[in-house]
């Protein structure tokens, strides 16, 4: 590679990077996964920056199983004071954060936990991480008696003392989930007060996802959100709320209901049924 004192070097050896990676990558089965070391001791101090980055948005282009598994470099300036012995140091910390960074700015801007979920080697043995991985896929599956059940956990679990980028990042996402999603008590007796609660509960979590840009799914919870309202007004066994059949009806009950007493009593819930519809 060039020195990388111009943009026409900086271009150079970023097609040097990409085209190495391809090469690499069009002669090893795509069954294979693909572990990349990268040494960066003999270079100007701009490069290994520069070319780190490079090698991490190639990664992501190629849609291949590749992971950076070292950034090796050694240390050749401690020599003098450590009897010329210059240690190897292996600065993985950069990709992991640099992972890390990915999937936290993916749940911040669409609220999607996949990517972050997918970095760690330790997911198994993280507490916090297992429940936001339930609480991940009960939000994309509109589950909400899962999304409850997963969301008190998380948000009260212990996150661990080790200060690191994944500690920061789980503190990050129980503060905006605080802040954002307001959670009710699970373990609650049946009550139309608390099918109300959990009602208002998926309309917050649906106007959360319609920030984050998830249009399909918030529309999807909003709609959900409203029959669990729809159910505590029509139905008076509160034993029957979870079932779909009680669901149905009240829903059937309010359409016959919205064509003949629009703009009438009850103007209120027409108008948060239109909101969900828009």
């Amino acid at each position: 590679i060039k020195y990388g004192l111009t943009d026409g070097e900086l271009q150079y050896n970023y097609n040097k990077i990409n085209d190495s990676l391809k090469n690499i990558i069009e002669n090893i089965d795509e069954s294979h996964r693909i572990e990349l070391s990268f040494d960066l001791t003999h270079s100007f101090r701009s490069l290994p920056l520069y070319n780190l980055v490079v090698i991490e948005y190639c990664r992501l282009l190629f849609m291949r199983d590749i992971k950076i598994r070292h950034v090796f470099y050694g240390n050749l300036d401690v020599s003098r004071e450590n009897n010329n012995i210059a240690e190897i140091v292996d600065l993985k910390d950069i990709v992991d954060v640099l992972n890390t960074m990915r999937g936290i700015s993916e749940f911040i801007d669409t609220g999607n936990a996949t990517t972050l979920l997918k970095e760690p080697d330790s997911i198994n043995e993280d507490e916090f991480l297992q429940w936001l991985g339930r609480f991940n896929g009960a939000v994309q599956m509109n589950d909400r008696d899962d999304i409850l059940s997963s969301l008190e956990p998380l948000l009260h679990c212990n996150i661990g003392d080790t200060s690191d980028h994944l500690l920061d990042a789980k503190r990050v996402i129980k503060e905006l989930l605080n802040r954002e999603i307001s959670h009710i008590d699970v373990s609650a007796e049946p009550s139309k007060e608390n099918q109300i609660k959990k009602s208002e509960f998926q309309l917050d979590l649906a106007e959360w996802c319609l920030k984050q840009g998830q249009v399909g799914l918030a529309s999807a919870i909003a709609k959900e959100g409203f029959r669990s309202y729809l159910v505590s007004v029509y139905e008076n066994d509160t034993q029957k709320y979870e079932d779909e059949n009680s669901r149905k009806r009240a829903e059937n009950m309010f359409s016959i209901l919205i064509q003949g007493k629009q703009g009438q009593d009850g103007q209120e819930v027409f108008d948060s049924y239109n909101d969900i519809e828009r």
